[in-house]
């Protein structure tokens, strides 16, 4: 069960990741001058979703989610993700 949270944690932050470089790679496209200005937007965005990950994992928000999560996966992924 821990390695398919961790496999979905890690799909949604290299989704994120990826979606954020690409949106960042058009805008660089643009000027210098729009990219300055989206890395300060996209740098405290990224501070923001953070400390609102820091604060859930702090709140324990995070283990409903992650039973949330286990409960929505078919039975075959999480018999094999028991087995490591």
């Amino acid at each position: 069960m821990a390695m398919a949270t961790m496999s979905i944690f890690a799909l949604g932050a290299a989704l994120s990741l990826l979606a954020a470089g690409y949106g960042l790679g058009r805008l660089a496209a643009r000027g210098r001058l729009m990219v300055g200005r989206s890395a300060m937007v996209g740098k405290a965005a990224f501070g923001v979703a953070l400390v609102g990950v820091g604060a859930a994992i702090l709140a324990g928000i995070d283990h409903p989610l992650e039973a949330a999560f286990a409960d929505a996966m078919p039975g075959w992924l999480v018999a094999f993700a028991a087995e490591f």
